[in-house]
């Protein structure tokens, strides 16, 4: 795996970056193609954020299976590293996959963090804390640009 995806790269590329209506190929090739290979993955906690939002993109990431991972020993484990380290990651109103997101990255050789969030050090962002723990962290853009996808 090459990129633990946030749920809002999937959110917003799904909406207003790579629309679906617009780009098909990202979404019916391209993002398909990194599932089947094992580049992309997420944890279920971003499937269940999902699962707030009864739409389109749910429909279409019900297809893909293999995308989410089960939250395993390690990754609950590092989840509480983070939280430790940066606690106000998550509060109310906040992702609560943002420190998943980030564990499944750090639990995964070569890993990158793909979310739309920018950074905001009075109030640390999944950036920030990438930063801060040593984990690249890039956009949706990015990961289409590391690939060489066009369009």
């Amino acid at each position: 795996m090459k990129y633990s995806i946030d749920t809002s790269s999937l959110i917003q590329g799904f909406r207003k970056i790579f629309p679906y209506e617009i780009v098909p190929t990202f979404w019916n090739k391209h993002l398909p193609s990194l599932i089947d290979s094992g580049e992309l993955r997420a944890t279920e906690v971003v499937r269940w954020e999902l699962e707030e939002q009864d739409d389109e993109l749910l429909n279409w990431v019900a297809g893909f299976g293999d995308l989410f991972i089960d939250l395993d020993e390690a990754v609950q484990k590092r989840v509480k590293e983070i939280l430790r380290d940066h606690p106000r990651l998550v509060h109310r109103g906040r992702s609560t996959a943002d420190p998943f997101v980030i564990a499944l990255a750090e639990t995964t050789d070569g890993c990158a963090v793909v979310c739309e969030e920018n950074r905001k050090p009075t109030a640390p962002k999944m950036p920030d804390v990438c930063d801060a723990r040593g984990v690249r962290c890039i956009r949706l853009l990015d990961l289409v640009r590391d690939k060489g996808f066009t369009y």
